[in-house]
């Protein structure tokens, strides 16, 4: 009896013997061999049409701060029944601060904000690739006329709210911030086709961080010496005055820091470099993987395929 009268008896049995089944499938390793080569090779030809892509990383951590003193310190018997503005008198609150840049830079606003500021949305919309050799971005003609800078679609109108969607996702997708609880460094990672371009963009997106809360807390800090002005001026209490001036002197002082200080809630460790080691594709990963499931599958459907034959 050979192997396949074995196998078609076992199967009209009613059960399969492991055995033979695996003697069956030995029966058939021309095809296996052939077919996973096959498919190896369509493996390696997809992974080298895939689009190379860079991730630029960034370390931050948190600029330490000075801790501020607020109108909630002055001594109650004096009845100064207001407090300032921006969580003064809070505690140095850098875990607080830290975790509300998180937040900030991973809204919709910001991301939105950032991307029209720098004008990102040819480069997200219609970028296809880089050229290592010019060191260029490559465009898709077909959607954006890189030459002279206009849509091809002369209706597309890149300030539609879903296009504006669409362009927080593309770059929420390609955008990473992940902190470290033991050291309270913070990676910011941004991929692109372009290293230079995705280094670039880290750069300016946590210095728009830094911008946009460093702005707040001077116009914070101009209201509080507006205040602590007013209340002078109108205060007769010699001792007071006193308290209040001190306070104010340490808010111009703030003020000023602030002002000559960048970085005001986060910095970056170290000089990041362009990262000319693309991030993506793994093209071993992806050969490998592939492959694997591919010859998997092969010898399931040969199964599958020779038990439909004998059942008939």
């Amino acid at each position: 009896m050979n192997e396949e009268s074995k196998y078609q008896a076992q199967t009209q049995e009613g059960s399969i013997n492991i055995e033979e089944l695996f003697q069956f499938i030995l029966t058939q390793w021309k095809k296996i061999l052939f077919g996973s080569a096959l498919i190896g090779l369509v493996s390696v030809i997809y992974s080298l049409l895939l689009t190379n892509e860079y991730t630029a990383t960034i370390f931050l951590t948190e600029v330490k701060q000075d801790k501020e003193i607020a109108l909630s310190s002055a001594p109650s018997e004096f009845g100064l029944g207001f407090s300032l503005p921006g969580g003064f008198g809070g505690g140095n609150g850098l875990s607080k601060e830290m975790n509300s840049v998180i937040i900030m830079m991973k809204s919709w606003d910001f991301i939105d904000e950032f991307i029209r500021e720098n004008q990102l949305e040819a480069p997200l919309l219609a970028a296809k690739g880089w050229d290592p050799v010019s060191k260029k971005l490559l465009f898709n003609e077909s959607k954006y006329d890189s030459l002279n800078k206009v849509w091809i679609d002369k209706n597309f109108d890149v300030n539609e709210p879903s296009i504006r969607w669409e362009l927080y996702k593309k770059f929420i997708d390609e955008m990473s911030i992940i902190g470290d609880k033991n050291t309270g460094v913070h990676s910011l990672s941004i991929t692109f086709y372009d290293p230079e371009i995705a280094l670039d963009w880290a750069n300016k997106f946590y210095a728009l961080a830094n911008k946009k809360l460093r702005e707040e807390k001077l116009i914070s800090l101009e209201n509080n010496i507006l205040n602590l002005q007013n209340q002078i001026s109108v205060n007769a209490n010699t001792i007071l005055k006193e308290r209040l001036y001190d306070i104010l002197s340490k808010q111009i002082n703030a003020k000023a820091v602030i002002e000559a200080s960048p970085n005001y809630i986060i910095q970056p460790l170290g000089n990041p470099l362009v990262p000319y080691e693309r991030s993506f594709p793994r093209r071993t990963l992806i050969v490998l993987g592939l492959t694997i499931v591919g010859s998997l599958l092969l010898i399931l459907g040969l199964m599958i395929s020779r038990f439909i034959t004998v059942r008939r």
